[in-house]
């Protein structure tokens, strides 16, 4: 132990990194160099810093102070990302980072920022009331990421169900897709958000129908009455919104006759992510889409590698 710290409190970043790295890979109690850790957040070096904030979710919840200041706007974006992760790894225990948590959803990094949903909703009931107040913020990408995060921690967010309901309906399309989304998953009830959903798939922008897709896939079966809306959305001019109908129905687990033969006829898809999307929803659909069996393994000729494997996956789901 003693040989470690030196080496943590040495200034040399190569030496400080290889003790890192080795501490990381050990299954060993750390707790007793969180101090050392930390130090190593102020190391020159980006990689030495980086490792440090990936490694002090090992010393426990004691560790929560040391991350908080790891994301410091000042800290190259890795270590942020690094220290977001982190938080989220240590769930209600870091409750005390809630606050700087909320301030990474209005990051100009998408990533930070969805790191940051995730961290927050495995933080869960104590991060609700925060969450809540930031509903009202004038920063979009901050509320947004607050509906998201909410939506995540779900039931337990159910004080929250008022202030969502409160949000106006002149926000952003992708920020009222979060909401309805959210509504769904805290209270369990499709009829808060799914029929609102399944409105949009009408929008003329190709992107919010992308979206809106996606938002339904989160709902898994919850969202089942909007299986007949996504079959249709198979044949959508934009092959984005095709492959985000089949991953759509995967999720939702569309097992029906009329699902299997819709997703059969997208293994002919041109659009290469919509034929990949179809073979995932067929697989997981299992010995019920015997009948995708013939175009599934003509599909395993296809010129792209990854579909081919992904048919050769759905076969054997199938035939299981």
């Amino acid at each position: 132990m003693t040989e470690t710290r030196q080496n943590l409190d040495s200034h040399h970043s190569p030496t400080r990194l290889a003790t890192l790295a080795r501490l990381m890979i050990a299954d060993a109690d750390v707790s007793p160099l969180l101090e050392d850790i930390s130090l190593c957040l102020e190391d020159p070096d980006e990689g030495v810093r980086q490792l440090a904030a990936a490694l002090l979710p090992k010393a426990g919840p004691g560790a929560v102070g040391h991350l908080i200041m790891a994301l410091d706007t000042r800290q190259p974006l890795p270590v942020r990302q690094a220290a977001v992760t982190a938080l989220g790894g240590l769930g209600p225990g870091a409750q005390s980072a809630v606050a700087p948590l909320i301030a990474c959803l209005a990051d100009e990094d998408p990533v930070l920022r969805a790191n940051a949903v995730l961290a927050l909703s495995r933080i869960g009931a104590p991060a609700v009331e925060r969450l809540t107040a930031s509903l009202t913020c004038g920063d979009e990408r901050l509320q947004l990421g607050a509906i998201e995060a909410l939506g995540w921690i779900g039931p337990d967010a159910l004080s929250a169900v008022g202030m969502l309901k409160a949000i106006s309906p002149q926000l952003p399309h992708e920020t009222l897709m979060a909401k309805h989304a959210a509504m769904v998953k805290i209270t369990g009830l499709a009829v808060e958000g799914v029929p609102l959903l399944v409105a949009r798939l009408d929008q003329p922008d190709a992107r919010i129908r992308r979206i809106c897709l996606q938002r339904l896939a989160e709902l898994r079966e919850t969202a089942a009455e909007a299986i007949d809306p996504m079959l249709n959305c198979l044949k959508d001019p934009s092959g984005d919104v095709r492959a985000a109908a089949a991953l759509a129905l995967a999720c939702i687990k569309a097992h029906s006759p009329e699902a299997v033969e819709a997703l059969t006829r997208s293994l002919e898809d041109p659009h290469p992510p919509a034929r990949t999307h179809a073979a995932i929803a067929l697989g997981s659909i299992g010995p019920p889409a015997q009948a995708a069996l013939t175009r599934l393994q003509q599909l395993q000729a296809d010129p792209d590698e990854g579909i081919a494997a992904t048919a050769t996956a759905a076969i054997q789901h199938i035939q299981k």
